[in-house]
């Protein structure tokens, strides 16, 4: 199941699991969990047509069975075709990332706060508050969406939830304060003013030993070559053959 959190830098989850272990319960909460921590857009590929309607039975059942899940979903009504047996609609998406925005604009410092630049023109801020929450009843059933006037530019407010999605989409969400210092110091280094003056070096025990001069060590006598004698040729004794004798002469150090 941590696999399968939004917030795990996987993207891929191979389960070889054999059968009744429970594994179409654990993929029941993952769906779940999605519709409420981070809703998007699934699809669930079964082998069979009575296989999905068994499926997606167990799935009515398990958003039924969890009150904050079943509020995100549509409700089942026999002319609507956002829930269905093959269908599933449910809140997320924009409204969801504008909801989150929202919620931290308010902020004045601290984590999740935004900071904006002292040069935006006043119309960056028209744009950001071009759209409006608004809840009404449809048929008896609460919706809430966002609406914006005809006539307003909100391209302020629709790049802010493009860079919140690639944000997550790169798994910035997950960084921590050392993460962006060290950022920060890639993107924005230490530095030191070229044109400003050097600063005057205190000197350090380290730096004076090295700045005393090393006295020349007096290099070891070398013992001088000792000639050996040559060897002279042997005399052969009487009734042997007659030839050579062969030798070799060598210095000795």
């Amino acid at each position: 199941m941590q696999c399968l959190s939004p917030e795990h830098p996987c993207r891929r989850v191979v389960a070889k699991v054999a059968s009744q272990l429970m594994k179409t319960q654990v993929a029941l909460n993952w769906i779940c969990g999605s519709i409420h921590q981070a809703p998007g857009n699934m699809l669930v590929l079964l082998p069979s047509l009575s296989l999905a309607k068994r499926v997606s039975g167990r799935i009515d059942k398990t958003i039924n069975a969890v009150p904050v899940v079943n509020e995100c979903v549509a409700a089942p009504r026999s002319r609507d075709s956002r829930n269905t047996i093959d269908t599933k609609e449910f809140k997320g998406g924009t409204d969801t990332a504008k909801d989150w925005i929202y919620n931290r604009i308010k902020f004045d410092s601290g984590p999740g706060a935004i900071h904006f630049s002292e040069d935006l023109s006043a119309d960056y801020y028209e744009q950001m508050t071009a759209e409006r929450k608004l809840t009404r009843y449809v048929k008896g059933f609460k919706r809430t969406e966002w609406v914006k006037a005809k006539a307003a530019r909100n391209e302020a407010w629709d790049l802010m939830v493009y860079n919140l999605a690639a944000a997550h989409f790169l798994g910035l969400h997950r960084w921590r304060e050392a993460d962006w210092e060290r950022k920060k110091l890639r993107v924005d280094p230490d530095q030191q003013d070229i044109f400003a003056p050097p600063v005057p070096k205190i000197a350090t025990v380290e730096d004076q030993e090295e700045q005393q001069p090393v006295k020349p060590q007096a290099r070891p006598r070398e013992n001088p070559k000792v000639s050996a004698p040559r060897p002279t040729p042997t005399q052969q004794s009487p009734g042997q053959e007659s030839g050579f004798v062969v030798y070799h002469s060598t210095d000795y150090e």
